[in-house]
């Protein structure tokens, strides 16, 4: 029985107030746990306020970063901070953002690395790219929450792949797991009723908007670009394969995740993508510690899932500073 079950029964007069509280009490020592939890995350505090609960965590420039908590995932992204099966430090951004810069983040998700990326320079556009309604729908709310960092942030309802047009997103029970391939992970197809009842699966199809990197860059007027995220689960090879005429000329410094798992579903091996970048003058960085470690080809025992991409020429400077003495 949960709590606010509990708590009509004794306003209703129909529970004992000290079995109420014997009950309530078994429910209410999990906020004890929630407190231990705290201190083994990156996280700060947990805010409850009317229907929401937020994880509140410290920035680089001090402004405190929130995340709403949302149960209708499997795991959402708050849930994976506070339980620190999340451990990524985006503060490596800072290497390579300058003032006046734009960023671009392809596969925003609920805009937690926008929001990031937000706290790191006082000057810096971020365009923010999602095209699963209700994951986007979450990354306006999680904007919303966060008046101090949203005003740089411009959200699109919009996916990039190389091509323009719409096109069937299979959305699992948890939606941050959205693909423009069909997920075959039954953990992200189970439904987030644990311990209410029998957990089903299901798997949606939604038609989103998507346009290529040059379409949406060309319309836009850009006159720089200076980083761009990409995270598309699997669709990656196609997001750059739709912005090579930008990526030639601005030369962003490209952070992305490779995995061969979702590269498969695509057809296509994350190799391929090292290779068409390296014929575009880029080479691929793993990040150890505060230093870029030089990567050429992915294997079955590559255990990294995130990259960088910096340019031989237009970032020899930062390559030298990143890849030179370890000590």
């Amino acid at each position: 029985m949960q709590l606010s079950e509990l708590i009509s029964l004794f306003q209703d007069g129909k529970m004992d107030k000290r079995v109420y509280w014997d009950l309530a009490r078994e429910r209410t020592l999990s906020i004890n746990e929630l407190v231990q939890a705290l201190h083994k995350s990156s996280a700060e505090r947990i805010e409850i306020t009317g229907d929401e609960a937020e994880l509140v965590f410290p920035s680089e420039n001090g402004t405190p970063l929130h995340l709403l908590f949302d149960f209708s995932q499997t795991i959402c992204r708050a849930e994976s901070i506070l339980l620190d099966t999340e451990r990524e430090d985006f503060s490596f951004f800072n290497n390579f953002l300058r003032s006046g810069g734009v960023c671009l983040d392809i596969g925003a998700n609920i805009g937690r690395v926008s929001l990031e990326l937000a706290t790191m320079q006082p000057n810096i556009d971020i365009y923010s790219f999602e095209p699963v309604p209700e994951t986007y729908r979450m990354m306006l709310r999680n904007l919303e929450i966060n008046p101090e960092l949203s005003p740089r942030i411009h959200p699109n309802h919009l996916g990039f792949m190389d091509q323009e047009g719409e096109i069937t997103f299979y959305v699992p029970a948890a939606s941050e797991a959205a693909s423009a391939a069909p997920i075959e992970d039954q953990y992200y197809l189970r439904e987030a009723n644990q311990g209410q009842a029998e957990r089903g699966h299901h798997l949606q199809k939604e038609t989103c908007p998507v346009t290529t990197l040059d379409a949406f860059a060309e319309k836009n007027d850009f006159s720089r670009i200076d980083f761009i995220k990409v995270d598309t689960e699997g669709a990656e090879l196609k997001v750059f394969q739709g912005g090579e005429q930008t990526i030639r000329k601005f030369h962003p410094v490209i952070y992305t995740e490779m995995l061969r798992k979702h590269a498969k579903r695509f057809g296509y091996h994350p190799n391929d993508i090292i290779h068409m970048l390296s014929d575009w003058g880029y080479l691929c960085f793993r990040e150890e510690g505060k230093h870029l470690i030089p990567f050429s080809e992915m294997t079955e025992e590559t255990i990294e899932t995130n990259f960088y991409f910096l340019h031989k020429d237009a970032h020899k400077e930062t390559i030298s500073s990143l890849v030179g003495n370890k000590d």
